[in-house]
């Protein structure tokens, strides 16, 4: 509704295709690069879990990335459990930690173009950070048995503490600045997608501006807590754009070509990994479609 309707679609038809399809690469990277993260998680772990059931349960939570705060990524929980037998419990802490260190990962690269951010944007990143560190410390803590005293609570007490196992384990420092590097190398590629998208525009752009507005567009979504960011990232990624000099049609095909490659390019390749886990177990999904 921004952008003069006739003129994104002449500018998305008239796109060169080949710029698209460098940045599907790149995002391809990203999840490649997050699957390696993943993988590292469950090793130190000690989950054994064959290669081939290990991507397709990764590349399945990509399509419930649009799920409001990306909750819908813990159904990676009840694939690993039907595919390694491992608690619930225990693989929550691996899509918790995933987060986790996406949000710090994105902020570092967000970090390159500080100047580019309002201070209430950055105020709210900097709280977001802090209450993560604030609840690993306190979770992970003798302070943390304190929840115990909470009569429903208690009750949890068992998967509580595996949770807490977990948790020692993948904040261990080592763990930390790996998959941390891992995430900041992961996002930055998407960040580049964006760059490319742009040079494919014939627009003068700075590979230091499209990183960080890739970057922050992609903290304000997940901010909003709207499924997938949508709405968000959108109108945040599209106000940078016209804010560094875009006309409107440029800055609204530019949002649409990056969304279509990063963020629906993973729900069409996280859809294709369910079917083909569905197809291998229908007994699978039967819970799912009782719900």
């Amino acid at each position: 509704m921004y952008g003069d309707f006739r003129e994104v679609i002449r500018i998305v038809s008239d796109y060169p295709k080949h710029y698209f399809l460098f940045a599907l690469i790149l995002a391809l990277v990203n999840y490649g690069i997050r699957f390696v993260r993943w993988a590292y998680y469950l090793k130190v772990l000690h989950v054994n879990l064959p290669f081939r059931a290990s991507v397709l349960v990764f590349f399945s939570g990509l399509a419930l990335s649009v799920t409001p705060g990306k909750v819908g990524e813990f159904f990676k929980c009840y694939l690993l459990k039907q595919q390694a037998n491992m608690p619930v419990a225990r693989s929550a802490a691996v899509v918790i930690m995933e987060r986790l260190t996406d949000l710090v990962s994105v902020l570092l690269v967000g970090l390159t173009g500080l100047g580019l951010i309002p201070i209430e944007v950055l105020v709210i990143c900097c709280f977001l950070t802090a209450s993560s560190v604030v609840f690993v410390i306190f979770f992970k803590s003798s302070i943390g048995n304190l929840l115990y005293r909470v009569p429903f609570i208690s009750r949890w007490k068992q998967q509580i503490d595996s949770s807490r196992s977990a948790f020692d384990v993948l904040l261990k420092v080592r763990v930390l600045i790996i998959a941390t590097l891992l995430g900041v190398v992961a996002w930055a590629s998407e960040g580049i997608a964006l760059y490319l998208i742009l040079k494919g525009l014939g627009t003068e752009n700075n590979l230091w501006f499209s990183v960080p507005i890739y970057a922050w567009s992609t903290i304000v979504g997940g901010i909003s807590a709207i499924p997938g960011g949508l709405v968000g990232t959108e109108v945040s990624m599209l106000a940078f754009l016209v804010n560094i000099g875009l006309e409107k049609g440029e800055a609204v095909s530019a949002v649409l070509l990056i969304r279509l490659a990063t963020l629906w390019f993973a729900v069409v390749l996280g859809l294709v990994a369910i079917g083909v886990l569905y197809k291998g177990d229908k007994r699978l999904l039967r819970p799912l479609r009782r719900v």
